[in-house]
């Protein structure tokens, strides 16, 4: 919220100020705050005429994802904004956005981790998947396949049906994108990693064609899709974008 705006709503006693027992000084409840930015935030959004913006996700959107997450997933469940800020520095190529009128609508993550890392993840812990370090992670180099990477998505709650299932399927179209756009630079994905317990995140994975693991007593189903042996649609379509790449690719060196 804009300095200027904010005092507005003091003075027009939108925002009343908190003040301890015994204190004379006091604070304003960011919560209370919050709900107002959302809500204006999802009005403006009602009445969008501009159409929603998938792009590469700049630092300053670090923290819009860090949010929506929270929203998303709860304080203890999100990564915390700290880590994600450390990922992106590691990896600028990390997160993806989409944007109407300027408002975050929904992200994408495509995580590239170390061989060590992923194994551990998508084995059976006893405790919650671990928040790896930047040191895990990797990047993209140009000219040298991808072994594997994490997965994520999340679209803005309280948008209404009909609005979260547009930008989803948007946020979707921009991954394959992503992907191909990758093995056109000689980068290709051999497989993908997902984590969830959501029953969304779970349909998701189940509708491309992701095989799933679960472990007893764990609410976390891992999911894991080869790129080079699925006969998922999805998978298929891109073994014929990396094959038509790389028939262009021997045509343009003879």
């Amino acid at each position: 919220m804009k300095e200027g705006t904010f005092f507005y709503h003091v003075r027009a006693g939108k925002i009343k100020k908190v003040v301890p027992p015994g204190s004379k000084e006091g604070y304003y409840p960011k919560a209370f705050i919050d709900k107002m930015v959302e809500a204006k935030e999802l009005f403006i959004l009602e009445y969008a005429a501009e159409p929603s913006i998938f792009e590469q996700a700049t630092e300053e959107d670090i923290k819009s994802i860090y949010e929506l997450g929270v929203s998303l997933f709860g304080v203890t469940e999100a990564t915390p904004y700290e880590i994600l800020l450390e990922w992106h520095k590691k990896n600028p190529q990390t997160y993806y956005v989409l944007k109407q009128e300027g408002i975050v609508t929904g992200y994408m993550g495509l995580l590239y981790l170390n061989e060590e890392i992923t194994e551990y993840i998508m084995s059976e812990t006893t405790y919650r998947t671990p928040v790896p370090p930047a040191t895990e992670v990797l990047p993209f180099v140009p000219n040298q396949p991808i072994a594997g990477l994490f997965v994520g998505l999340g679209v803005r709650p309280g948008m209404g049906e009909r609005r979260t299932h547009y930008h989803g399927r948007h946020l979707i179209a921009g991954c394959i994108h992503v992907l191909e756009d990758f093995a056109k630079r000689d980068m290709p994905i051999k497989k993908l990693y997902a984590t969830s317990k959501t029953k969304y995140g779970i349909k998701l994975c189940r509708d491309l064609g992701f095989n799933e693991t679960e472990f007893q007593g764990d609410p976390l189903i891992r999911f894991e899709l080869d790129l080079e042996t699925s006969n998922s649609p999805w998978a298929e379509k891109y073994r014929e974008v990396v094959k038509q790449h790389q028939k262009k690719q021997k045509r343009a060196t003879n």
